[in-house]
């Protein structure tokens, strides 16, 4: 993680591993802590006021991937990673995972810190897909092929005459490789 001793990074790497711009926080968390309120049960920050009382929620704009993004002083960062620096006092980690694959559902208990390989295996079901499966395709016209993708390698799995036989096969290798239950599902 790059960064200055006591300077938090508030916006980096997005949940899809890349193509947001990267800038660090230039503030302290601690006067951050001071000028916000997260709520981790809705997932919205608020203004503090001068009297120390929560005030409205803090204008922000979703950003063309559906991120919220807030603006303070000139900057515009990533909401959930304010959320989780506000909400743990601490830097977040590079990849955080929006579980229910809500972008600007920022409730704590819809994020969590994960490593690229993990954010893999929970992805949405892309919006180009045509079985409406991750990782079964038609196969010759009458016919399913399933593969997966684990450590980098790609896995066939086999080709099936049904396509719920694919599907079966395909979600025993996503519980078998760890894969997260909403790993497919669409948004």
């Amino acid at each position: 993680m790059r960064g200055v001793e006591g300077v938090e990074q508030l916006l980096g790497q997005d949940n899809q591993g890349g193509n947001m711009p990267r800038a660090a926080i230039d503030i302290p968390i601690e006067i951050f802590r001071q000028k916000y309120h997260y709520d981790p049960e809705t997932g919205k920050i608020h203004h503090i006021g001068s009297n120390g009382r929560v005030m409205r929620s803090i204008k922000s704009r979703k950003h063309g991937t559906g991120y919220i993004r807030v603006r303070y002083d000139g900057k515009e960062y990533l909401g959930h990673r304010v959320a989780w620096a506000l909400h743990y006092g601490e830097q977040p980690p590079p990849i955080i995972d929006h579980i229910n694959h809500v972008t600007d559902d920022n409730r704590i208990a819809n994020l969590r810190g994960v490593t690229h390989q993990q954010n893999t295996k929970n992805a949405s079901l892309s919006a180009t897909n045509k079985s409406g499966h991750v990782g079964v395709t038609n196969y010759l016209g009458a016919r399913y092929k399933a593969r997966i993708k684990h450590n980098d390698r790609s896995i066939h799995l086999g080709v099936f005459d049904t396509l719920p036989e694919a599907v079966a096969a395909r979600k025993a290798a996503e519980r078998k490789y760890g894969f997260h239950e909403n790993h497919g599902k669409p948004l």
